[in-house]
């Protein structure tokens, strides 16, 4: 009788602990209690897992941005005053990022004609409102270097910093 009991026993802890996987791993479980048998069962959710995968990255976030520059004094004084990034001492800031704000990655083919060919990469800063944005920048006096564009991914417009680099302001 103890080794019925027992068997029981152990048979229901198997059974809960494959219920307790299949709800873990998101799978509906009315599917799978067709049958109690525990290696079907077990074979069933590793298929159904391998059919979910998820492609997980490593990179968590763009760790910085670091540049040279040729007149360092002029390029910080021209990101603080324009775009309002405070350059602390070390000669740079931490730009903590806000809720539902992204970072975009991406590659263009060299004759891309996005941004200019001689500049390898090219700076993007999400901001808040882009009128106020080129109000701000009309008060100052910095020209737009292309015209204000929309699309589906938001509202763009380029200016040129001190050395010539073109950046992009973008309001998702």
């Amino acid at each position: 009788m103890c080794k019925l009991v027992g068997s029981l026993v152990f048979y229901f802890v198997c059974y809960v602990m494959i219920d307790v996987f299949c709800f873990l791993a998101i799978i509906p479980l009315f599917k799978l209690k067709k049958e109690l048998n525990i290696t079907s069962r077990i074979s069933n959710v590793l298929e159904k897992l391998k059919e979910r995968q998820v492609l997980i990255t490593m990179i968590k976030g763009i760790g910085g941005i670091f540049w040279r520059t040729k007149n360092l004094d002029v390029v910080k004084k021209w990101y603080s005053e324009v775009l309002k990034i405070e350059i602390d001492n070390w000669n740079g800031t931490v730009i903590t990022p806000q809720l539902g704000n992204e970072t975009i990655f991406s590659f263009f083919t060299e004759n891309d004609s996005y941004f200019p060919a001689e500049q390898q990469v090219m700076l993007n800063f999400q901001v808040h409102n882009l009128d106020e944005m080129i109000m701000h920048l009309e008060q100052i006096g910095v020209p737009l270097v292309k015209e204000r564009e929309v699309s589906e991914f938001g509202k763009f417009i380029w200016v040129e910093d001190p050395e010539g680099r073109l950046v992009e302001l973008w309001e998702k």
